[in-house]
């Protein structure tokens, strides 16, 4: 029995398979990051009749990236006759093979799965089981990319850009108008909140909803 595990080895899943790479955990802290500054410290600095846009428009496309980042993440993109076959992945031998793939059968997952001009399948080395369809490994979700998820990761990507694309942008419109907004006081609330003999360095500026009071340049 030991000899035979010793002729295994293990496949991943999918994207929640433990170890999680490192660029996945970088991944998921940017995605908090970004969500917990934007609406604890972006939109309560917005003027008043834009926070209810500034909170649903990126919220709901934070919510859908959710949805189909975790949708990714728990395809199994492994081929339909690796799968039905159960048969466990044996260590690749260069001594016997020049390729892991020959002839339409794979040397690892001990299945014919057909040939990649016909179904572009691939053995994925990171997650050492064949995929249809292959497209690529993605360190970011730490799972392969084929023809079952392929569609996901397409929205994945496109709603990260879009969700990207708002929170910066709404940053950086907030810092340029920290510095142009002080005396007309048309865009950022605390500006609009101060009295008309009141100093902008007096404006309440929050950051995780905890206060800012800058006078004379300095917290207070």
């Amino acid at each position: 029995m030991a000899d035979v595990e010793a002729l295994t080895e293990p496949s991943r899943k999918n994207g929640c398979t433990l170890p999680p790479h490192i660029t996945q955990v970088i991944a998921w802290v940017v995605l908090v990051v970004f969500g917990v500054l934007h609406f604890t410290t972006l939109v309560p600095a917005l003027h008043n009749s834009w926070q209810p846009a500034a909170h649903a428009v990126p919220g709901v496309v934070i919510f859908v990236h959710l949805i189909v980042h975790v949708a990714t993440l728990t395809i199994d993109p492994c081929d339909d006759k690796v799968l039905q076959a159960k048969l466990p992945k044996v260590k690749f031998n260069r001594a016997k093979h020049s390729f892991v793939i020959e002839d339409g059968h794979c040397n690892v997952c001990q299945v014919d799965v057909g040939y990649y001009k016909d179904s572009k399948i691939r053995h994925c080395r990171e997650c050492n089981k064949c995929v249809k369809n292959f497209d690529h490994h993605c360190p970011w979700l730490n799972t392969c990319i084929g023809g079952k998820n392929y569609r996901w990761y397409i929205a994945t990507l496109a709603t990260a850009l879009v969700a990207l694309v708002l929170v910066t942008g709404i940053a950086v419109m907030e810092f340029i108008t920290y510095f142009t907004d002080k005396n007309d006081r048309n865009i950022l609330q605390p500006y609009r909140d101060l009295d008309a003999t009141l100093h902008y360095k007096d404006a309440d500026f929050q950051i995780l909803y905890q206060r800012v009071l800058m006078r004379r340049g300095l917290p207070c």
